[in-house]
């Protein structure tokens, strides 16, 4: 079983991982002479995360969706950014049923709403930072 791409895994919790443009916001740092640009969106569907490599079991999947997710959090946090989005898909829901319990109780995260219109139409959730 292989794992994560460790650049993929890199480009996400860096900010760098953007599947386009709209997907990121530019901000300038005190202490910085460039602005600074960071993600506001993860994509966290498994096929995208586990690219030209056979698909672990699905608690391996869900495990690293999770950390993925919390560590993108924490990056957003650390950035002062109070909304972040988190694209887990439709499908059956075991994802975002398991992103709601982790979040309930997560000191960083405010509130967590699904995004019922266009684009995501109930695949993704928009997620409230403190």
């Amino acid at each position: 079983m292989k794992d994560l791409d460790p650049k993929l895994l890199r480009s996400m919790m860096m900010g760098d991982y953007r599947p386009g443009n709209e997907h990121t916001e530019s901000r300038t740092d005190k202490n910085a002479s460039k602005p600074n640009t960071i993600a506001k969106i993860i994509d966290l569907h498994a096929e995208k995360l586990f690219l030209n490599q056979a698909m672990p079991s699905i608690e391996t999947i869900l495990q690293k969706q999770l950390t993925l997710l919390n560590e993108f959090i924490d990056k957003a946090h650390s950035n002062r950014i109070h909304s972040i989005i988190a694209v887990h898909g439709k499908g059956e829901g075991i994802l975002k049923k398991n992103i709601y319990q982790k979040l309930a109780h997560h000191t960083k995260v405010k509130n967590v709403k699904i995004i019922d219109d266009n684009p995501y139409f109930g695949g993704a959730s928009r997620i409230y930072l403190y």
